[in-house]
């Protein structure tokens, strides 16, 4: 959340909201390494996605770090990022997302155009999927256990009868338990 504060001392570029909203790009500068700084987050707080060839990694890196000096950053890994997802909802390439869903059984019809002018690849099946029952929904589950940790792969039972699979799974640090996302699928589905 303190993402803007902290880069804006780094660069030239205005990292304002007025001049650089949500799901925008921008190349900018940062020590001597050229940023492609993307303004989203894995995590859905406030934040900027910076991507660099392998060759300035470890600039931009130093410069980051000799900033966090006089301010403070936590860095994180990956289960701690994906913690955080899970809890904001975000949904995860490969895990609740493939090739073989589409984007109404993904909780993603906020995402789709239905009024765009040009057609696009998938419209007529995406059409069609609209005016029937989805296979499957995607859900998020939360454990009342919190020393059960979920991983993505477990069963989920509905009345004894098993009804999906978790797709990602994790300790949910802002809830304090177990956070896992899943598929669940019709009865005749």
């Amino acid at each position: 959340p303190e993402a803007r504060r902290f880069l804006q001392p780094l660069t030239d570029t205005d990292l304002s909201e007025e001049s650089f909203a949500f799901a925008t790009c921008k190349e900018i500068s940062i020590g001597m390494s050229t940023v492609r700084a993307l303004r989203l987050s894995y995590m859905g707080e406030l934040g900027w996605e910076l991507h660099v060839g392998m060759d300035q990694m470890s600039a931009l890196y130093s410069v980051l770090m000799d900033h966090s000096k006089t301010h403070p950053i936590q860095l994180a890994g990956h289960y701690a990022i994906n913690s955080l997802r899970l809890e904001k909802g975000f949904r995860a390439w490969g895990h609740e997302l493939s090739p073989d869903d589409n984007p109404l059984e993904a909780g993603l019809r906020f995402a789709i155009d239905w009024h765009k002018t040009s057609p696009f690849i998938g419209q007529d099946a995406l059409m069609k999927s609209k005016s029937s029952q989805p296979r499957k929904r995607l859900a998020i589950f939360t454990l009342n256990d919190p020393d059960i940790f979920l991983w993505g792969g477990e069963i989920i039972y509905r009345n004894g009868q098993v009804v999906g699979y978790t797709t990602s799974g994790s300790f949910g640090h802002s809830i304090g338990g177990g956070i896992a996302m899943g598929d669940v699928r019709r009865k005749d589905g």
